[in-house]
């Protein structure tokens, strides 16, 4: 079951291959590329994101729910 997960986020590798003229003397090589699936690339970058702004999601997140304590600590019972 990993090894599935790791091919579908790591994607699928892949050669562009260009149509050469037989007549020029410049010849390109096919490049390689990697293909993902379309929510491979969204996970890829929910996790990219969270890796380069660590501590702003989780500085932001114990912000939130300080605020929400305060809030909760703050109401009047009502009878």
């Amino acid at each position: 079951m990993f090894s599935r997960i790791k091919r579908w986020y790591d994607g699928e590798p892949k050669l562009h291959v260009f149509e050469n003229d037989p007549d020029s003397s410049i010849v390109i090589m096919p490049m390689p590329y990697t293909e993902y699936h379309w929510s491979a690339k969204l996970a890829r970058a929910i996790v990219g994101f969270y890796l380069h702004h660590w501590q702003w999601v989780w500085s932001t997140i114990i912000a939130l729910l300080g605020l929400y304590i305060a809030v909760l600590a703050l109401k009047q019972p009502t009878f």
